[in-house]
């Protein structure tokens, strides 16, 4: 069972995935 945290994480590394002009992968961390 995921948490919240986990799939706003999955969430924003999809994004980064797709818009390498952010970089939230490298920075971010929970």
């Amino acid at each position: 069972m995921q948490t919240l945290l986990d799939v706003i994480r999955s969430i924003l590394g999809a994004v980064a995935a797709k818009n390498n002009t952010l970089a939230f992968g490298d920075g971010f961390t929970l």
